[in-house]
């Protein structure tokens, strides 16, 4: 009788559970497909997947498949609350008492009221990305090629107890160039950001420089290209209105300190005209026009003031007509530099190797461009090898 009722009560434990699975299945999938659709995810900082264009031969390249995954992912029912659950859950494990000496949070350093991201390279990324560097130069010869490596905000501010001789970033640029052709311009910003570490050149928010620390890193190259560097009094000044919430508030599960950090976007406009179109591949047709910099944004990312964030290819045409051609072969950092670049060159091109799939010779040719510039953080991310090549995937 006893094994009779324990069966019975299994039986109907087993039902119950299934039929709450299959309403819970039924529930998120009404709202996965008919909840309403948003561009952004406020709770992330960034643009969300959309839902992909189906196509015969996106559907056999796997494609539609990996874009569809991606979609899903980024438009699961209430994902911004489970977000913040999870944001909750960690600070309580990861937040740990400090006092002025400062504390690691996952792969990030909070000091004081600042948060900071340290880059550096292993050796195998030194030497993948240096091979590529010179490979560039001896495939174009005739083309004045720099390079120039952007340090994180850590061994500007960091205390030295924290600092390693193998992650220190002056170090790291030096050994890098060290490698890298003589043929090749190497751009070394660190004693300039340096020199104004007490200016605001990095957010505290944010792992980004702001557009200040964008000008130190600015100045150096303009003298090494050999022109004068335009200066912050010939441009027109703005604050962004509103609070900059920046990245590393979200990575480093929301400790109190940034959250009352001072942070704020500032932007230079240049005094010259210009056009600016932004593409998705080097067809350059079907463009969008584009302002380089803004003094407002709807996103909560403010960041995006400067060349409405990532773009695969932006292609700028000032009023200098002085036949100069610059492309830039870029990360994000280097978005906040566009205002200036622009006021020295009659034709910039902007290239995001993250985001675009490009022969940079045959584009180098076709354009007549005079300088290439691969303006990047210090991880040395290997894949601009591939980019390089023609072996990325277009993220």
């Amino acid at each position: 009788m006893q094994t009779q009722r324990n069966t019975k009560i299994m039986k109907t434990g087993g039902i119950v559970t299934a039929v709450f699975f299959a309403v819970f299945l039924l529930v998120l999938g009404y709202f996965s497909f008919f909840g309403e659709r948003r561009e952004i995810s406020e709770a992330e900082n960034r643009e969300v997947a959309q839902m992909p264009e189906f196509t015969y031969d996106t559907w056999v390249s796997g494609e539609f498949s990996e874009e569809y995954d991606n979609y899903v992912a980024d438009n699961f029912p209430w994902r911004d609350d489970f977000l913040q659950v999870n944001a909750d859950i960690n600070s309580v494990y990861t937040q740990v008492s400090f006092d002025d000496e400062g504390v690691w949070i996952e792969n990030r350093f909070l000091y004081k009221d600042r948060g900071m991201g340290l880059y550096y390279p292993t050796d195998e990324d030194l030497a993948t990305y240096t091979d590529a560097i010179n490979y560039v130069k001896e495939r174009l010869p005739d083309t004045d090629i720099y390079v120039m490596l952007i340090p994180g905000a850590f061994n500007f501010y960091a205390p030295l107890k924290f600092q390693d001789p193998t992650t220190m970033s002056d170090k790291n640029i030096e050994r890098t160039f060290d490698k890298i052709s003589d043929d090749v311009n190497k751009v070394n910003i660190y004693s300039a950001l340096e020199d104004a570490k007490d200016d605001y050149i990095y957010f505290r928010t944010d792992f980004h420089w702001t557009a200040r620390g964008a000008y130190c890193a600015y100045k150096v190259f303009a003298d090494m290209a050999g022109y004068d560097p335009v200066s912050l009094d010939e441009m027109r000044h703005a604050i962004v209105d509103g609070d900059f919430p920046g990245e590393l508030i979200l990575e480093m599960h929301e400790p109190e300190a940034l959250k009352e950090a001072p942070d704020f976007v500032e932007v230079f406009f240049p005094e010259l005209e210009y056009t600016a179109m932004m593409y998705a591949d080097t067809d350059m047709v079907d463009g969008t026009p584009i302002e380089i910099v803004r003094d407002a944004v709807n996103w909560w990312n403010k960041y995006y003031v400067f060349n409405k964030g990532d773009q695969p290819l932006i292609h700028i045409n000032t009023e200098n007509k002085n036949g100069k051609s610059l492309l830039v072969i870029k990360d994000s950092f280097a978005n906040a530099m566009t205002a200036f670049m622009v006021c020295d060159y009659e034709d910039v091109y902007y290239m995001d190797y993250r985001l675009i799939k490009a022969d940079i010779f045959s584009f180098v040719e076709e354009h007549s461009i005079d300088s290439v510039l691969f303006l990047n953080k210090l991880t040395l991310d290997r894949s601009i090898s591939m980019f390089i090549h023609m072996e990325n995937e277009v993220r």
